[in-house]
C-alpha cells in the first residue's frame, strides 16, 4: 500500500515534536501470529507498521495484516481505530476483521482486514487519465459508501489514490478506514471538529475525481491551492496548475473532459464554484450529483479491461507528456515500406474522451476497408479498384482502371410489354383502395405512452401494523420529476425488513382513469430494495382505493435486491385507476438501521 508524500500534508514531519518512529518486529516469510496467520509477502513497510499478504489456516482464506510494534506509541490508537472502522460492512470497504494486542510470546500486535488483489488507483493513473466513465463511477462508489459512516460521525479523513483499490474484477474497495489516520496522525487530528473532518472528505473525494480526469493532483487542502512550490509531486503526479480563483478545472487543463464533470468537480472543490452553480458539501450530495450524470452505467468492466490489459506508463522528462493524452493513442510514426510514398496518416479510433466509439472505430479494420469510388456524371459509370493501404496507385498512362460491363444505349421496352405493365399497375391500384376504404378499424399504436400520476397518498395501514407517520410531507416528491427530491420510509432497526413490524409501507397512485398498465419504472433511495406492484382486487375504477390493509390489494409484479432504478412489469393484464408501490425489504441506512425511499415514478401505458 502506498502512502502520500509527507509534503502534501499539513504539519511538518520532521518537526522535532513528531513522536519517534515505533521499533517494528523483525517477521520473516512463512512466520505465524496467533498460531493461525502465516505470513506469505511483506507489501509495504511504512513508517509505523509492516503490511504482509498471509494466509488464514484457520479459516482458509487470504487476508491482509498490518503488523505493529507490540508496545508502539501508536499501537494503542490503531487497535482502536481499527475496532470503530469494522462499523464499516459494505462490501466496497477492505474489511475490518480483527485486531489483536500482542500476547508475551507474540512478536506483535496486529490489525486483520481482507485481502482484494488489484491495483491503486495511484497504479492506474500512472498510464494516464481514465475515462470519464470510469472516474465518474470512482467518485460516486467513494461518496456513496462514506455517506452513512459520515452519519455515524465516522470519517476516513485519508482518501486518495492511494487507499482506494480496484479489484481484479473491476470493483473499488476502499482501504484504511480510520487506520490510515491513526497510523499517521497530523498536528490537532484529535482536536478537529465533525463539520472539519466531513470538509476533508469531501474534498479528497473531489481531488480524487480531479485526479482520475486529468491525471494531476491539486496540492493542498481545503479547497485552496497549496502554497507550496509546484514541483511537489504527490502520488507521482505532478500539481494541479492554478489561477488566482484556485486550481483550474479540468477541462482547462485537459481538452476533452466531460463538461458535466467539470462542473461537477468545480463544486467540490470551490468554495465558491464557477458558472453560478451550487458547491457541493456532502458525499450524499457527491453521490447523488454522480448517479444523475451516470444513469443506469458502471465502469466495473472498463476498469477489468485495465487491470487484466494494463498499459504501461508514460516517461517523464520535467514535464507531464499525458496531458491530453489518452492512454490507447500512440504518437509514433509509421515508417513506410521500403520503395513506397509515405501514406497518408490513417484516422485514429478507439473509444474518445467520452468512452464511446464511433461506428467505423467500433467496426475495427472493416471499417476502413477500402470502398468502391462513387460516381455521378452523365458518362458510363464505372467502379475503380483501389490500391492496398499504404501503397500509392501507379499513374502510368496505360493503367486503365477496371471498369463494369457498360449498359446498353438507346435500350427500349416493346410497346406492348409497356401496356400490360400499365394495366397491372392499375388494377393493383384499385384493389388496394377498395380495401383500404373497406378497413374501418385505425391501426393501433405499439408504442407505450407516459401516464401522468394525478396524486399520490402514503400506504401504512395501522390493520398491518402502521401508524401512518411514513414521512407523509414528503410523498410528492415521488412524483415531482425531480430525482433528487425523495420521499423517505422511517428508519428501521435490526432488520431489513422493516424491523419486522410490519409487512411493508409504499405508496399509492391515482392515474386518474382506469388504464391498461404497461409499467411502472420507480428510481429508489440506495441499493436493495425488495418492491412490489399491487392494484385494487376488487372495483378498480373505485375514485378512492384501498387504505385498510394490503389484504385488500393482489400483487401483479415484483423485483427482489432492486437497485438504484426498477422497472415493475406486470405479469398480466392489468387495467386498473390506482397502483400501490409496495417496499417490503428496506436497504441499509448503517450497520443495524434501514430505510427506503422513492425519488420518482414513471407509468407507461399500453
Amino acid at each position: 500500500m502506498s502512502f502520500e508524500d509527507p509534503a502534501d500534508r499539513d504539519g511538518d514531519p520532521f518537526d522535532p515534536d513528531t513522536p519517534a518512529v515505533d521499533d517494528l518486529p523483525d517477521l520473516l516469510p512463512g512466520s505465524f501470529l496467533g498460531g493461525r496467520y502465516r505470513l506469505d509477502q511483506e507489501l509495504s513497510h511504512p513508517d509505523s507498521s509492516l503490511t504482509w499478504r498471509a494466509f488464514d489456516t484457520k479459516l482458509h482464506r487470504p487476508v491482509l495484516i498490518h503488523a505493529l510494534a507490540p508496545h508502539g506509541r501508536r499501537t494503542p490508537a490503531v487497535l482502536d481505530a481499527a475496532r470503530r472502522a469494522a462499523v464499516a460492512t459494505d462490501s466496497r470497504f477492505l474489511r475490518i476483521l480483527d485486531a489483536v494486542v500482542a500476547g508475551p510470546d507474540e512478536p506483535a500486535s496486529w490489525v486483520v482486514s481482507e485481502y482484494a488483489p488489484g491495483k491503486s488507483v495511484q497504479e492506474l493513473l500512472e498510464s494516464g487519465p481514465l475515462s470519464a466513465l470510469e472516474a465518474a463511477w470512482i467518485a460516486h462508489e467513494i461518496a456513496d459508501a462514506m455517506a452513512p459512516l459520515h452519519a455515524q460521525g465516522v470519517f476516513h479523513e485519508r482518501i486518495d489514490p492511494g487507499t482506494v483499490l480496484v479489484t481484479s474484477t473491476g470493483n473499488l474497495k476502499i482501504s484504511g478506514l480510520l487506520i490510515e489516520a491513526a497510523l499517521h496522525p497530523l498536528p490537532g487530528d484529535n482536536s478537529r471538529p465533525w463539520p472539519d473532518r466531513e470538509v476533508a472528505d469531501v474534498t479528497d473525494i473531489g481531488r480524487v475525481l480531479y485526479a482520475c480526469l486529468v491525471s494531476r493532483w491539486p496540492v493542498g487542502r481545503g479547497h485552496q491551492p497549496s502554497a507550496k512550490p509546484t514541483s511537489t509531486m504527490s502520488w507521482g503526479l505532478p500539481p494541479a496548475p492554478t489561477d488566482p480563483h484556485g486550481w483550474l478545472t479540468p477541462r482547462e487543463v485537459r481538452a476533452g473532459v466531460s463538461p458535466a464533470l467539470d462542473v461537477l468537480c468545480d463544486q467540490i472543490l470551490s468554495q465558491v464554484p464557477r458558472y453560478d452553480e451550487v458547491p457541493l458539501h456532502t458525499a450524499t450530495e457527491i453521490a447523488r450529483s454522480l448517479r444523475r450524470t451516470l444513469g443506469s452505467a458502471d465502469a466495473a468492466a472498463d476498469l477489468e479491461r485495465r487491470i487484466r490489459f494494463p498499459v504501461g506508463p508514460a516517461s517523464r522528462a520535467g514535464q507531464d507528456p499525458r496531458a491530453g493524452q489518452e492512454p490507447w493513442r500512440s504518437d509514433e510514426p509509421v515508417a513506410p515500406a521500403s520503395g513506397q510514398d509515405q501514406p497518408e496518416r490513417a484516422e485514429e479510433y478507439g473509444p474518445d474522451d467520452e468512452g464511446y466509439w464511433s461506428p467505423d472505430a467500433a467496426a475495427g479494420e472493416w471499417g476502413r476497408q477500402a470502398r468502391p469510388v462513387p460516381w455521378s456524371s452523365n458518362e458510363e459509370p464505372h467502379t475503380t479498384q483501389l490500391p492496398p493501404a499504404g501503397q500509392q496507385r501507379p499513374t502510368d498512362s496505360s493503367d486503365e482502371p477496371v471498369l463494369t460491363k457498360p449498359r446498353p444505349h438507346n435500350r427500349r421496352w416493346p410497346p406492348v410489354l409497356m401496356a400490360v405493365v400499365g394495366v397491372i399497375m392499375i388494377v393493383c391500384l384499385i384493389v388496394a383502395g377498395v380495401r383500404h376504404s373497406g378497413s374501418t378499424a385505425p391501426e393501433a399504436s405499439s408504442e407505450p405512452t407516459t401516464i401522468k400520476v394525478t396524486h399520490v397518498q402514503e400506504f401504512d395501514p395501522a390493520a398491518d401494523g402502521g401508524d401512518a407517520k411514513e414521512n407523509h410531507d414528503e410523498v410528492a416528491f415521488a412524483i415531482d420529476g425531480n430525482p433528487s427530491t425523495v420521499w423517505h420510509t422511517l428508519v428501521y432497526h435490526n432488520s431489513a425488513k422493516l424491523g419486522n413490524l410490519k409487512p411493508g409501507v409504499g405508496l399509492v397512485i391515482d392515474v386518474g382513469r382506469v388504464t391498461e398498465i404497461a409499467s411502472v419504472n420507480v428510481q429508489l433511495l440506495g441499493s436493495g430494495t425488495n418492491i412490489s406492484l399491487w392494484q385494487p382486487t376488487s372495483d378498480v375504477s373505485s375514485g378512492e382505493p384501498p387504505m385498510t390493509s394490503i389484504k385488500e390489494w393482489t400483487q401483479v409484479a415484483a423485483v427482489q435486491g432492486a437497485g438504484s432504478t426498477v422497472t415493475l412489469k406486470p405479469s398480466g393484464k392489468t387495467k386498473t385507476r390506482h397502483l400501490l408501490i409496495y417496499l417490503t425489504e428496506l436497504p441499509p441506512k448503517s450497520t443495524a438501521r434501514f430505510q427506503g425511499g422513492i425519488a420518482d415514478i414513471t407509468v407507461t401505458g399500453s
